[in-house]
């Protein structure tokens, strides 16, 4: 995928073996704090009009020249992070973009990347994965350990373990309050965005196709993209 990337160690075997134990240490904790976002992944695929953005899928497969964006209404306060895990198992935090990260105030609308500006996969394929966390707090631990990463990555790569096992114990933590509105149809393996509304902008799209969601903690969610 285009952007980002600086060169980090590629996550071994033995080092996931041995984060699983060094991770207790380290533990976040979800805030009991209601919180309520509206959120979707959107993708246009190559070629597609830009002006019919769809709902992508947790599991899905892309192809080069598609291209990503996503869309966060902040209900109520919160904190927002994003993270790209690429086929070379290097890690990027994507949003925010420094440490420690600030709160989105309730009623931000926030689209990453800003504007008219999307993520286009690139000539390398393999899994990409994206790591989607929001919380009514700020999650402290989640960014020592991205921190721990960016430190020692090039020299341990159980650090990087320890944060997608941090943000893998989060999102089993997770207590929804509700059920997920009604997704778009699905036709041909893809999904179809919601009917025109007439909006002639990229946020008030992908507004169209957001679900509500409330969480009586944390919303965490990973996109695995098989990139062909």
């Amino acid at each position: 995928m285009k952007v980002f990337l600086t060169p980090m160690l590629l996550v071994s075997v033995a080092a996931a073996l041995l984060a699983a134990t060094a991770f207790t240490t380290l533990a976040e904790e979800p805030a009991s704090e209601v919180l309520e976002v509206r959120w979707v992944m959107a993708g246009i695929e190559k070629g597609a009009d830009p002006a019919h953005p769809i709902s992508i899928s947790p599991e899905t497969t892309l192809r080069t020249g598609d291209k990503l964006k996503m869309y966060l209404k902040a209900v109520n306060k919160c904190f927002f992070y994003l993270f790209y895990h690429n086929p070379e198992g290097q890690l990027r935090l994507i949003y925010p973009d420094a440490l420690p990260s600030g709160a989105l105030a309730s009623g931000t609308r926030l689209t990453v990347p800003q504007g008219d500006q999307w993520f286009e996969l690139d000539e390398q394929t393999g899994t990409e994965t994206f790591h989607v966390l929001v919380s009514p707090t700020p999650l402290r631990a989640i960014e020592t350990l991205y921190e721990d990463y960016r430190q020692h990555a090039s020299k341990n790569g159980s650090s990087a373990v320890r944060l997608i096992t941090a943000i893998d114990r989060l999102r089993n933590q997770q207590r929804p309050l509700t059920s997920k509105a009604e997704r778009p149809l699905s036709i041909g393996g893809t999904i179809r965005g919601g009917p025109d509304t007439g909006t002639d902008t990229t946020e008030s799209r992908l507004d169209n196709l957001a679900e509500n969601i409330a969480s009586a903690n944390v919303f965490c969610r990973t996109y695995t993209i098989e990139h062909h």
